[in-house]
């Protein structure tokens, strides 16, 4: 037997066994159409916002030392970079109020449909359904952030193309109000601990005005003494600066109330989630290309293991031989002992 086989040789014993091969290619392409045509269509809509990023009043550092030495959490602002609203997207506490929320059914009956039902997430308990609820969702979302422009585009995917649009409409208006809810909480922290370093602060200036006006009564010609001059210097600058402190407690106090009532929206919206047209799966025609490619691989494949077997068998190679007994015993069951 020659052992060195050229191409035109393997592609003889292709040809060989071309009903084979054609008839296991075509069985495939056969099989993968129907089964694309039975395959739900996957839609996915997509739309694009950028995030707020106008500067906010905050505390100052001073006064934000005071509140941390206190226990009272008044930070700035969350992070509004790009990348923290993309990951908000997907965080678990948006998603979960995502999933309870109901949008108008596709199929119209009834009127109304959880995302848990649209993307028909079960669970044996809540918390299960609840983790698989997440994960579903977290795997319908695509949320990437161009690093040139700060856009953060969003692609959702449903088996609808109506659902579609409006679960992305859903995850926006999500992402507006907790951001909103999170902004507010930040402003009303910050009020009422501005609000109580009012009252303290207003009680030191107090206390400061009261020892000038002590001094003053007390020494009419204290121009006339270095040591009185320098005593109404101190007091004077101990007034100024509980007075500064408390002009800007007022003012920061101000803005923070304004910002407790803003209900700007924190992020533009560019592109409004539309209906899809198109279906982004299945491929139909791509799909049926590959498979049948595949399929055609193997075909060729076992046509040369058949014939490579029957040279083996016909040259009586006795490694061969040995192989195929070893291969007969166990396929073979095993004896029993009789007693």
């Amino acid at each position: 037997m020659n052992e060195n086989r050229t191409v035109f040789s393997l592609f003889g014993d292709i040809v060989a066994h071309s009903t084979l091969v054609i008839g296991l290619s075509l069985a495939a392409a056969i099989i993968t159409a129907l089964a694309v045509l039975v395959w739900p269509a996957t839609y996915a809509s997509s739309a694009s916002f950028v995030p707020e990023n106008s500067a906010q009043p905050r505390i100052p550092t001073g006064l934000s030392g005071i509140a941390s030495q206190l226990g009272i959490s008044v930070g700035g602002e969350p992070s509004r970079s790009p990348s923290f609203y993309a990951d908000l997207l997907r965080s678990r506490e948006l998603l979960t109020t995502t999933l309870a929320t109901k949008i108008p059914n596709p199929r119209a009956n009834p009127d109304s449909i959880t995302i848990y039902d649209l993307y028909r997430i079960k669970g044996r308990t809540p918390a299960v359904r609840l983790e698989d609820g997440v994960k579903a969702l977290r795997n319908a979302i695509t949320v990437t952030v161009d690093q040139r422009t700060d856009v953060v585009h969003l692609d959702v995917e449903a088996r609808d193309p109506t659902a579609a649009r409006d679960v992305a409409r859903l995850l926006l208006r999500e992402l507006s109000e907790f951001n909103l809810d999170t902004r507010q909480s930040i402003a009303r922290n910050r009020r009422q601990f501005i609000e109580g370093r009012i009252a303290a602060s207003a009680d030191d200036l107090q206390t400061a005005e009261g020892a000038l006006r002590s001094f003053y009564d007390r020494n009419h010609q204290w121009q006339s003494s270095p040591q009185l001059r320098f005593e109404e210097q101190r007091l004077t600058r101990q007034m100024t600066v509980q007075q500064e402190l408390y002009l800007t407690l007022r003012r920061e106090y101000e803005a923070t109330r304004i910002e407790e009532v803003n209900n700007a929206p924190v992020v533009t919206v560019i592109d409004e989630p539309q209906i899809p047209g198109r279906r982004i799966r299945p491929r139909r025609l791509l799909t049926i290309i590959v498979v049948t490619l595949i399929a055609g691989l193997l075909a060729c494949g076992l046509a040369l293991a058949i014939e490579r077997h029957r040279e083996l068998l016909a040259s009586d190679d006795p490694d061969y031989r040995r192989l195929q007994e070893k291969v007969r015993r166990l396929g073979r069951p095993p004896l029993r002992r009789t007693s």
